[in-house]
């Protein structure tokens, strides 16, 4: 499956989930630099263990197996791109990655995932096959957004195909 949706301009971040005889344990991350009360990521620490952290307890409590998973978002708060208001201080999953699988889950999986973890995600724009969606279309799709203060003020897209990602940026941030 290949997939268009829209690269947010925040801070990146992961939270790294391990249930392991029934026990969960979180971790949260900023480039691999490991988050804490003291290192919070302009409050992403505190928002995760308050917001997320009941949400993706409840949704791993409902799996038998043991878990070790990392999940990838945007942690929404002003930086180059400007944003609607109520869009700022959310948390939107753009990825998750399986290590006991050793994959990453494709755009459908991870769009079910996170509605069922009750997360946001980046918007969608397309879902097609690979190949029908040429480059011409993909270059209308950048900058396009309904979530920024200007509408369709955005930084670019991200496109998946085949478990390959590429983000196109618009010229502003080249």
């Amino acid at each position: 499956p290949f997939s268009v949706t829209e690269k947010l301009d925040g801070a990146n971040s992961c939270i790294e989930v391990i249930k392991e005889d029934e026990e969960i344990r979180f971790a949260f991350y900023s480039h691999n630099k490991k988050l804490d009360e003291h290192n919070t990521l302009r409050g992403f620490y505190e928002y995760a263990n308050s917001v997320l952290v009941p949400n993706l307890t409840e949704f791993y409590e409902c799996t038998d197996e043991d878990v070790h998973d990392y999940l990838y978002g945007e942690w929404l708060v002003p930086h180059r791109v400007q944003y609607q208001d109520d869009k700022y201080n959310k948390w939107y999953l753009f990825s998750i990655y399986d290590d006991v699988l050793g994959t990453e889950m494709t755009p459908d999986v991870r769009q079910l995932s996170a509605r069922c973890m009750g997360v946001l995600t980046p918007d969608f724009f397309c879902k097609e096959q690979c190949g029908e969606f040429g480059y011409d279309k993909l270059k209308e799709l950048v900058g396009k957004s309904t979530n920024t203060l200007i509408p369709d003020q955005g930084e670019g897209i991200v496109v998946e195909c085949g478990g390959v990602k590429a983000k196109i940026v618009s010229d502003k941030f080249k």
